[in-house]
């Protein structure tokens, strides 16, 4: 579980993990729907607040959360779970899928229960076509995990297993990202913190109460 707190110097918000006392800039939540006979998965990745001591290597991340299953109620419940637990703002999912209708209705849900909804955005290069942006997404998870390792797993972590074939040279790129739904939830969780910059987050709404203020609760 992650706590917010405002440096009182900077005003800046950063996030202390209460087990561990690491502290973190910013966190992304990613979803990724199943793809059978492919379970889906949500992440959680969260990006260490101190710069590393090596010139133009970019802030480490930490994987610290991650739910493997074939049950899209699974998925959404996971990610709500998450997203309060590790201070997320948004979550990262793609728009286009027909599945978004199952978060809408979740949210409808939430609104009736005066919660605020979860809100989404569609990541930032993904366009519905999973085979084509396969050799940018394995740059991306590439640059993380090879020479500089800025990517980090935990020892229980069954991401590891299933990244290895990313680092295949014998790995088809024409081959459909979509079809493996937790790495393309990873993917979609490192492009967030990589393209974004972190100004751009609105994170004073993350130290008051859970009032949806767009809905005027």
């Amino acid at each position: 579980m992650f706590k917010a707190i405002k440096d009182t110097l900077t005003q800046e918000v950063f996030f202390l993990d209460v087990a561990t006392h690491t502290q973190y800039r910013r966190t992304v939540c990613a979803l990724a729907w199943p793809w059978l006979p492919s379970p889906g998965a949500v992440v959680v990745l969260a990006e260490r607040r101190n710069k590393p001591p090596v010139l133009n290597e970019k802030r480490h991340l930490d994987l610290v959360a991650e739910c493997i299953s074939e049950t899209p109620d699974e998925l959404m419940s996971q990610a709500d779970r998450y997203m309060a637990a590790f201070k997320v703002p948004q979550l990262v999912t793609p728009v286009d899928d027909e599945r978004i209708a199952l978060l809408d209705a979740l949210n409808d849900e939430r609104r009736e229960r005066r919660k605020q909804p979860l809100r989404y955005q569609h990541p930032v290069e993904w366009h519905g076509k999973g085979e084509g942006l396969l050799p940018y997404y394995v740059s991306l998870i590439r640059a993380r995990i090879v020479n500089a390792k800025t990517l980090h797993f935990s020892q229980y972590s069954q991401l590891p297993a299933e990244c290895a074939v990313l680092n295949s040279d014998t790995m088809p790129l024409t081959q459909a990202m979509i079809t493996m739904p937790s790495v393309c939830a990873l993917a979609w969780a490192v492009e967030a913190i990589d393209r974004d910059e972190p100004h751009s987050l609105d994170t004073s709404a993350l130290l008051q109460g859970p009032s949806d203020r767009l809905g005027g609760y």
